[in-house]
């Protein structure tokens, strides 16, 4: 529930999304006080969009750097994780503008593949390419 609204008594009569993170509702409300409310709002958060671009190198054994591409626009992550495949030894950037990690435990030898996923407050994004 959003803001001042509580039990809803006569139902969502109407649906307004004016931007990509509002959300208001138009119905008969109990929020408490001695009137029902006609008015509600609720703030959505997207799921983090998938990083793009993913890649990797490796100059050192048993290590490799993956690198990717943050989205232009959408909503913002929390944190983000790069993981390897198979073991899954993972590696997360130090801030939200950084683009490259370095997965640390790999086995010489090995081919791996590497997927990067952001999330935040909504769930995990898809998984990069």
């Amino acid at each position: 529930m959003g803001v001042g609204v509580g039990d809803i008594l006569g139902g969502v009569r109407a649906l307004a999304a004016p931007g990509p993170s509002s959300l208001y509702a138009g119905g008969t409300f109990f929020s408490g006080l001695p009137a029902p409310s006609y008015l509600g709002q609720a703030t959505v958060t997207n799921r983090a969009c998938a990083p793009t671009g993913a890649s990797a190198a490796s100059t050192t054994p048993g290590e490799a750097v993956v690198m990717w591409s943050n989205p232009a626009s959408g909503p913002a992550w929390t944190n983000l994780v790069a993981t390897a495949s198979p073991g899954g030894a993972t590696c997360s950037p130090g801030s939200y503008t950084d683009t490259s990690c370095v997965v640390q435990g790999l086995t010489n030898g090995t081919s791996y593949t590497f997927t990067v996923k952001a999330t935040n407050a909504a769930g995990d994004s898809p998984l990069s390419n």
